[in-house]
């Protein structure tokens, strides 16, 4: 029983951290749609596995790595913010290709590299993952099972996962239910989303 709700309190960790709609949630809507439910959840399985990373490092209390990823937010951020940036402005500048030219198997690694790289930039979700630990009550738990650290990332990843599959698979079902005119200008408007989230995070991280 107390690896059954280590495991369910890491998969609500995980789901907690990746629900509220950020980059990599908007890049997940934008490549699903311009590309299919499948591109559009590469992304987000690179969340998740960058959700995982910070869950590792704050389950196994890594004082060094930790202290050293707070201290590179300094550049992390910036170079978050200027991805973005340029993301946003290649969705703005490329048409969506006809629905016979959409590749079948897109690039795996470019769509996990970009989840991963957009969520590690921000070292901040270490804390955020950390208090969610601690609120839930799992900080304590861990330290009573031998397999608890294990089970804890394994969770954070599933939850993490789990509700970028569930966005993926509705933006999906939404593009399919509307125009091709609507989802050109839906394109466009997770583009924009994309490049002014990456202004702000720049403009935040400099000034």
């Amino acid at each position: 029983m107390p690896c059954i709700i280590i495991l369910a309190k890491a998969i609500l960790s995980g789901l907690a951290m990746a629900i509220p709609m950020g980059p990599v949630g908007v890049l997940c809507l934008r490549r699903t749609l311009v590309q299919g439910r499948w591109a559009g959840m590469l992304p987000g399985l690179g969340a998740a596995a960058a959700d995982g990373l910070y869950s590792l490092i704050a389950v196994l209390g890594i004082s060094s790595i930790s202290g050293w990823l707070i201290e590179a937010e300094s550049w992390l951020r910036p170079a978050g913010g200027l991805f973005l940036l340029v993301l946003g402005g290649h969705a703005l500048l490329t048409r969506r290709p006809h629905e016979k030219q959409v590749e079948e198997k897109p690039a795996w690694l470019g769509g996990l590299s970009m989840g991963f790289a957009l969520t590690i930039s921000n070292p901040l979700m270490l804390v955020g993952i950390s208090a969610v630990f601690v609120a839930i009550g799992l900080a304590d738990d861990l330290a009573a099972h031998a397999f608890g650290p294990g089970l804890a990332v394994a969770g954070v990843f599933t939850g993490s996962a789990l509700w970028f599959l569930i966005l993926s698979l509705f933006a999906g079902w939404f593009g399919k239910t509307i125009s091709q005119p609507r989802i050109k200008q839906l394109n466009w408007a997770t583009g924009a989303a994309l490049g002014l989230m990456g202004a702000v995070i720049l403009w935040n991280s400099l000034v």
